[in-house]
């Protein structure tokens, strides 16, 4: 008999990160489990939630309290949680949960501390809690890292700094967050004559695309044909249009296109010279790891993680934007090339194979 798992985002099933490793969990898990999906979310419906449910999913959209609206009243997002999920128990009974949700996943591990036999908080990006000043949100955010520690029977992240800034000095299965490695080594490349820039991501401060318009301003002003390539949806109210008005002032507006989120990522790295990733904070980025597969450069900021690199990866000083465009103009990329026996590690398969034996309490490599 399939046992039932319940995973909780702090999302809609977006085309981003976690929702898209969560997909890859239940498409190659889906005959062994039955898995239902809690959504953290104002949006209702997401990109992914057609295919879910034709694997015999259900979804629950939570909308809660948002601490930017409600910076006093937030920590009644415990008992609005409360609330939703005792009616979600109330219809089906759950033998594992896995929580992608970061701090609050202490709040749902504490809820089900005794409905739910396997409970797991899994780390996907860089948490830092200690310059909160807000007193309600200081105390909400140490319960739930304390529930965290004290209710979860695994403990995963998707990198060593990931795992370590969730769980402090508590052991955690250290699981790099997986791709679909022959999908992306099938993309062929298409020739062209200048040089194409991506960067793939919310629109946001933290992924820093402002950088990205200032480097291409840098290659154009220094006669290099080049052209750039955004892709995501907005995070962060106002910043696309600050973004915008910043490429309208430098006369960019011919050498930027804003592709849709859901463009085929196969296609535009068929035609990418270098995925530019000048990020302020990340955890282990899934682009990375598929641009990689697919031959594509990436010139990354200093914060991403050392797992990252699988042989097609360079870090470069935010503060140092000329090297960022030397790096470039010197076609310094062909010197280096793709490790395919480590990537091929981090194939979806794999990862699924596991889950697998985390569900069922089989895997004992944990790590610091």
């Amino acid at each position: 008999m399939k046992k039932n798992v319940l995973l909780v985002i702090n999302s809609e099933l977006s085309l981003s990160g976690v929702p898209t490793v969560i997909m890859n969990i239940v498409r190659n898990l889906q005959s062994e489990y039955n898995f239902d999906l809690i959504t953290i979310s104002e949006n209702v419906s997401g990109f992914y939630d057609e295919e879910f449910k034709k694997l015999g999913g259900e979804i629950y959209n939570l909308k809660l309290l948002r601490y930017k609206k409600h910076k006093i009243l937030f920590f009644l997002r415990f008992f609005q949680i409360k609330r939703h999920l005792r009616n979600i128990l109330i219809q089906k009974k759950y033998d594992i949960i896995h929580c992608n949700n970061g701090i609050e996943s202490g709040v749902f591990l504490y809820l089900t501390k005794n409905k739910i036999e396997t409970r797991i908080s899994h780390a996907h990006g860089l948490y830092s809690f200690a310059d909160r000043k807000n007193i309600f949100l200081k105390f909400y955010y140490k319960k739930c890292s304390k529930w965290i520690r004290k209710f979860s029977t695994a403990l995963l992240a998707c990198s060593h700094n990931s795992g370590v800034s969730l769980f402090d000095n508590n052991k955690f299965y250290n699981m790099l967050n997986p791709i679909d490695v022959d999908f992306f080594s099938q993309v062929t490349k298409k020739t062209h004559r200048d040089i194409k820039l991506l960067q793939i991501g919310y629109y946001c401060s933290n992924k820093n695309q402002m950088f990205s318009v200032h480097l291409l301003d840098k290659l154009i002003k220094s006669d290099v044909k080049a052209s750039l390539y955004f892709v995501g949806f907005e995070y962060e109210r106002g910043y696309l249009d600050k973004l915008k008005d910043e490429i309208l002032s430098l006369g960019l507006s011919n050498f930027v296109s804003f592709l849709p989120k859901d463009v085929s990522k196969k296609d535009i790295f068929s035609f990418s010279d270098y995925l530019l990733l000048p990020s302020y904070s990340e955890g282990l980025p899934l682009v990375l790891l598929e641009a990689q597969s697919s031959n594509v450069m990436c010139l990354t900021s200093c914060v991403i993680p050392n797992e990252c690199d699988f042989g097609l990866l360079k870090r470069i000083d935010l503060n140092d934007i000329d090297r960022w465009a030397n790096f470039i103009v010197l076609q310094k990329k062909d010197s280096y090339s793709l490790n395919l026996e480590k990537i091929k590690k981090i194939d979806v398969r794999n990862y699924a194979r596991r889950v697998s034996l985390i569900y069922e309490g089989l895997i004992t490599d944990e790590t610091q």
